[in-house]
């Protein structure tokens, strides 16, 4: 994802089915891991704010991209997966 310009990969997301997904959505789709991460690992791993990402989670998640869980080691923390939409949005996007 990251080695395309914005246009490209705009492009190629449109054309997969996946129109709303923006550039601010990678700091997800790139650092997610397969069982679900929680925002402050994404906001590590991103190097974003945990502002930053929970704006882009909120984004996804209206969209049906990712989803929010209890976490079962930590009842205060959510733990937050990709739906199967964001998954075929994120391959989508690493297939372009």
């Amino acid at each position: 994802m990251a080695q395309l310009g914005f246009a490209e990969l705009r492009r190629g997301l449109i054309e997969k089915g996946h129109p709303l997904i923006r550039s601010g959505h990678g700091c997800v789709f790139r650092h997610i891991d397969g069982e679900g991460s929680r925002l402050t690992e994404l906001a590590e791993r991103s190097g974003l704010t945990k502002q930053a990402v929970g704006e882009a989670l909120d984004d996804l998640e209206r969209m049906g991209y990712v989803e929010r869980a209890p976490d079962p080691v930590d009842g205060r923390a959510k733990i937050i997966r990709l739906t199967e939409r964001g998954a075929d949005g994120r391959r989508a996007a690493l297939r372009i």
